[in-house]
């Protein structure tokens, strides 16, 4: 089906079981990163802790949604984006401004304790509520091991590290968002590469009347998964990206930068 990134078909038990692993690895990884990073410069505590407080936020409501499985039929993940995380800016600042970096750290070690704990339980639900929106819980916690990339990108973008996700955390979340460009901007015109995690054709708003049937579109983007992740994600800007070299655009249609940021 065109605008999608085509994978093995699983049964749902073992795509969560995947999910599962891939959250958990890059949310230790990444949590190691940022009190190592905490301990050596404690100029970085207070950018420490609002990292990890919002992270706590965001592991506390996938807690509680946990406790919730429905049987309603989950919102599309490109909706539940728009919606992801918001309105929780107060309670992460709160909890940033009156903890430290080594009790946050250890609150949000023991929720992903908890989460993991429940999601080995037998037969995890494939449906949850979160705040009031039935969510497929995959959605749930590739959406969590998303932000734990954008958490360690930054860290590593702002001490000048080397340090990278996880593979597979990092093209999970290269897909994810692929998936959700595409299910904004369905069409034909314009293959968007991020090799060598996903490809996607979509259309483009500057050639709505094109079709394109067979083979690939006049018109590709192309760029590096963590090139991709911060234009996504709005941290760099597609001409920005396109004028270093780290973004390659060829076509007439090509300038697909009005659809970014998708988070």
């Amino acid at each position: 089906m065109a605008g999608t990134v085509r994978a093995v078909t699983r049964s749902p038990v073992a795509r969560l079981d995947k999910t599962a692993r891939t959250w958990h690895d890059q949310a230790l990884a990444a949590l190691e990163q940022l009190e190592e990073c905490a301990r050596s410069a404690p100029e970085s505590a207070p950018a420490i802790c609002e990292a990890i407080a919002g992270l706590l936020v965001i592991h506390t409501d996938l807690l509680d949604a946990l406790a919730a499985p429905t049987a309603e039929r989950p919102m599309p993940l490109a909706d539940y984006v728009k919606i992801a995380h918001t309105g929780r800016r107060e309670l992460r600042r709160e909890l940033a401004d009156h903890g430290s970096a080594a009790d946050l750290s250890t609150d949000l070690r023991n929720a992903i304790a908890q989460i993991w704990d429940r999601l080995s339980e037998p037969n995890p639900p494939v449906a949850v509520r979160e705040r009031r929106t039935a969510v497929a819980l995959t959605d749930l916690l590739r959406l969590a091991t998303a932000q734990w990339v954008f958490a360690q990108l930054d860290l590593s973008t702002a001490q000048g590290g080397a340090d990278r996700p996880t593979r597979a955390a990092l093209a999970d979340t290269v897909r994810l968002l692929c998936h959700v460009l595409a299910e904004r901007n369905p069409g034909r015109s314009v293959e968007v590469r991020v090799p060598p995690f996903a490809a996607v054709q979509i259309g483009a708003a500057s050639d709505p009347g094109s079709v394109h049937t067979r083979g690939t579109p006049p018109n590709v983007v192309e760029t590096d998964g963590v090139a991709f992740l911060r234009l996504a994600t709005g941290r760099v800007p597609f001409d920005e990206l396109r004028s270093t070299g780290s973004l390659l655009a060829s076509g007439a249609h090509a300038d697909i930068s009005a659809m970014f940021p998708l988070l």
